[in-house]
């Protein structure tokens, strides 16, 4: 796992076990003075940069479904929404996001 950090926040990346063509991308954050400024964009587009540059070909995250900026930043970059389910940790929606690099 590798861990990323900006002013703005950050986000790990971890190849997926058993194909570590697959990223998958986890605990981004945007902090609490950077966020409703587009930050979010920018953060995933720095991520997709470091994705692209280690070979990787196709990302997957996950989000919970009632996260509206975080879905937003998800389409706006050209992630599809693969599946939902409800999580038993947190008895919420969560939705498997995922795109090719």
């Amino acid at each position: 796992m590798d861990r990323f950090s900006s002013t703005n926040g950050a986000f790990c990346i971890s190849p997926l076990p058993g194909n570590g063509q697959v990223a998958v991308t986890h605990n981004a954050f945007i902090k609490r003075g950077h966020r409703g400024q587009g930050k979010g964009h920018d953060l995933k587009l720095q991520q997709l940069i470091l994705l692209e540059k280690e070979h990787y070909n196709y990302t997957i995250c996950t989000v919970r479904a009632d996260n509206e900026p975080q879905r937003k930043v998800l389409i706006k970059h050209g992630y599809k929404l693969l599946d939902s389910f409800i999580s038993e940790q947190t008895d919420a929606r969560t939705e498997l996001w995922g795109r090719q690099v």
